[in-house]
């Protein structure tokens, strides 16, 4: 448990509220999400526009697994693989269709 978590559940002890709150972080979290995931696409556009590197854009890819498997463990894996491929282009993804 992070020390928000235990100060917040430890400090409101109606169910309701808490589920107000959790509510309230995952419409955050997926706001988030989008937010990253239109970077990302961006990122790839400006990439295959001359912009960058497939070498750099694997590096990347490993240093975000890294970090979030250092901070969540394999949740944390599954985590950041879900959101690299979220922030993959859908044009990238017809390219690599079937190589999975």
């Amino acid at each position: 448990m992070t020390a928000t978590s235990e100060r917040f559940t430890t400090s409101h002890t109606d169910p309701d509220r808490v589920f107000d709150e959790i509510d309230r972080v995952d419409a955050e979290i997926v706001a988030a999400i989008r937010y990253r995931t239109g970077l990302a696409h961006h990122a790839g556009r400006l990439r295959r526009a001359g912009h960058g590197t497939v070498s750099v854009h694997g590096r990347r890819e490993m240093a975000v697994l890294t970090r979030f498997t250092a901070v969540l463990g394999r949740d944390g894996t599954a985590l950041a693989a879900t959101l690299l491929r979220l922030g993959r282009d859908p044009l990238a993804d017809i390219a690599t269709c079937g190589q999975d």
